[in-house]
């Protein structure tokens, strides 16, 4: 499909501008070159490749890994340890069947 540059269309993306007569194919060709690139580009293909947080080489550490904790929970990675298994916590407060809607 073709345009010129002064009409009025909503997805100029795809369409290719007349400019002199030409077209121009560069943004054309720019996407189906990054597209055709690897997403990780390796130096052979037996090569894992590079850690993408640290950049440490694979093929020296295969068992390389960082621990992903996800910052909104990172506060409660405190108390992981803090309670033994069978053990309740111990809640404090009101006494049961007290509500504090309830209180006026």
């Amino acid at each position: 499909m073709t345009a010129e540059p002064g009409d009025d269309a909503e997805d100029d993306e795809d369409r290719l501008f007349l400019e002199d007569g030409l077209f121009d194919l560069e943004p054309v060709l720019r996407d189906a070159v990054v597209l055709a690139l690897p997403m990780q580009p390796v130096c052979r293909e037996d090569c894992p490749g590079l850690c993408s947080e640290c950049g440490a080489r694979l093929a020296d550490d295969p068992d390389h890994h960082h621990e992903a904790v996800d910052i909104r929970w990172a506060a409660l990675q405190g108390l992981a340890g803090t309670t033994k298994d069978g053990e309740k916590d111990e809640m404090s407060g009101a006494e049961p069947g007290v509500d504090e809607k309830q209180e006026k």
